[in-house]
C-alpha cells in the first residue's frame, strides 16, 4: 500500500493540465476510456409520485408534432 499512497500523493501535486495528460496516456497505454460506464437511470413519472412528490402541471398546453399545423408549399 505504500506504493499506492506514494503514487496518490504524486498525483495530488499535478496541475489540471498534467492530470489530463496523464489520463490520456493511461487510456492509450491500457486501451481503456475514462468515460462513465453507464448513464444514470432516471425515475419515471410513476416513481416520482410514489416517492411523495406532486406531479407538476404545465401552464401552457403541450406541443406535439401531430398537433402542429402542416404547411403546404
Amino acid at each position: 500500500m505504500a506504493k499506492v499512497e506514494a503514487i496518490l500523493e504524486e498525483i495530488k501535486g499535478l496541475t489540471l493540465l498534467e492530470a489530463s495528460d496523464l489520463v490520456k496516456k493511461m487510456e492509450e497505454a491500457f486501451g481503456v476510456s475514462a468515460a462513465a460506464a453507464a448513464p444514470m437511470m432516471v425515475a419515471g413519472p410513476g416513481e416520482r409520485r410514489r416517492a411523495g412528490q406532486r406531479k407538476r402541471r404545465r401552464s401552457s398546453p403541450s406541443f406535439s408534432p401531430k398537433s402542429a399545423p402542416t404547411r403546404l408549399t
